[in-house]
């Protein structure tokens, strides 16, 4: 967000008035989301491209990840944790948003697709969704008992 401090007020006001500039907030938060989304996805597409060429699968556009962002109300799709999206230099911010395909086999296309945080695409690597939670599952019975 933009970190200035306002009065609480200036955050709730009728809904008329909801066409207004008033949010300006939420759509810088808006535009950072999507400059970052957009970012990731040139970067995806070069490496895959690069790693297998033209012909490789890859439908999704910047408007389809907002959808998901926005349907997702920027929650990873498999912790419900609220991702952020830092690019200060560091790499790979454990909550940052990712580009995460459910079927890894399958095509970077809407269908496939869903937004999870750094950490858990990282963990989940090249596992289909249910062999994840298998594992997990696993581990977390394991540590109890």
């Amino acid at each position: 967000m933009c970190e200035r401090f306002r009065p609480i007020f200036a955050y709730f006001f009728p809904v008329e008035f909801s066409n207004t500039k008033l949010r300006q907030c939420k759509v810088q938060s808006k535009n950072a989301v999507e400059r970052y989304l957009k970012r990731k996805l040139s970067q995806l597409r070069y490496e895959r491209r690069k790693q297998f060429g033209q012909a490789f699968p890859f439908s999704i556009t910047i408007e389809d990840l907002m959808r998901l962002w926005d349907l997702q109300e920027g929650c990873c799709a498999l912790t419900g944790l609220s991702m952020t999206y830092h690019r200060d230099g560091e790499a790979g911010k454990a909550l940052n948003v990712s580009i995460d395909r459910k079927d890894p086999t399958g095509p970077y296309a809407i269908e496939n697709v869903q937004l999870t945080c750094f950490r858990i695409n990282s963990m989940k690597s090249n596992t289909k969704e249910q062999e994840f939670f298998w594992w997990i599952r696993t581990a977390v019975l394991h540590s109890c008992s």
